[in-house]
């Protein structure tokens, strides 16, 4: 059995490589039980825990478990731990033991922009990035290694916060630059995404411009909500990255907890069959074959820009 750390995660998936892994994995598809979700709190602490397994019969199953627990930034952890176990699907022996949370904010990245790569203008030239955690920064650098960024504009609740993490991230673009004024920023961006576990709208849709690409990422309860209702109003593209569908539909959340969705007016070039967990599994056994065959050169997988 092979263990791979977050460093290793990283390393062995790319940008360019690992969205092309994604738009694959999305047209084979798997199968995939709805995943499990335990309040596993108490009074005083939210906590959750997920089980996502998911396998191809005859070639791999992968189980991701998960927790959640918001209030562990007054901790200085994060809010998400997880791990990765990989199993041979013709004997079962395990194969590899992975960083659930590298791959899960990898994952969750560059599946948002491989969305973006149908739904969003090419010429986009400006993103807006709300949130300053883990897959917030990851959601950057995957716009930034697909799309011609120039400005990278990043707000959070806590200013401090977000000018640390533009300093940490001042390669990403020609500009990179931190905001307290959301207002403002949203105006000036063609893109926007956004990574937090809010419950209270955060988007108003009446600062959008037409056109602009928005995507929200990390919502698996129907009372945590991003985007304000008059977002839906607006001649935006829009794409939800839960890990349960890619931009397939709108899922939107009123205040109550009533779902109200509607379909896009977009048609992926594949069904969206294949589900979060799958492909993690796939990026895992890629992660492994490239470790196994490290001289090989992977420049043919890649895809081209």
């Amino acid at each position: 059995m092979r263990s791979f750390s977050h460093q290793d995660v990283r390393a062995g998936l790319p940008w360019p490589y690992l969205i092309d892994a994604l738009r694959k994995a999305f047209a084979e598809g798997c199968e995939q039980p709805e995943r499990q979700h335990f309040d596993v709190g108490t009074p005083a602490v939210v906590g959750n825990l997920l089980i996502m397994p998911a396998w191809q019969r005859g070639s791999h199953v992968g189980v991701k478990l998960v927790t959640v627990f918001p209030e562990n930034s007054q901790f200085g952890l994060p809010a998400v731990a997880s791990t990765y176990t990989l199993f041979d699907g013709q004997t079962g022996s395990v194969l590899a033991q992975i960083d659930g949370g590298e791959l899960t904010a990898r994952r969750t990245a560059a599946a948002s922009v491989l969305a973006a790569s149908f739904l969003a203008r090419r010429e986009s030239r400006t993103l807006l990035v709300l949130g300053t955690g883990r897959v917030s920064r990851m959601l950057a650098e995957a716009y930034c290694a697909t799309f011609p960024i120039e400005v990278v504009i990043f707000w959070g609740r806590s200013f401090d916060k977000t000018s640390r993490t533009a300093m940490d991230l001042k390669a990403l673009a020609p500009r990179v630059e931190a905001t307290a004024d959301l207002a403002a920023a949203l105006a000036r961006a063609d893109m926007v995404t956004s990574a937090t576990l809010s419950k209270d709208p955060i988007i108003p849709g009446r600062f959008l411009r037409d056109g602009t690409h928005v995507d929200w990422v990390g919502g698996f309860r129907p009372d945590m909500r991003r985007a304000g209702r008059s977002c839906g109003r607006r001649r935006a593209g829009w794409q939800r990255s839960r890990s349960q569908r890619i931009a397939a539909f709108i899922d939107r959340v009123d205040g109550s907890g009533r779902r109200k969705t509607g379909r896009m007016n977009w048609s992926p070039p594949h069904p969206p069959s294949s589900h979060a967990s799958w492909l993690e599994s796939a990026l895992a056994f890629g992660l492994r074959r490239d470790h196994k065959h490290e001289q090989k050169d992977r420049s043919q997988c890649k895809p081209t820009r």
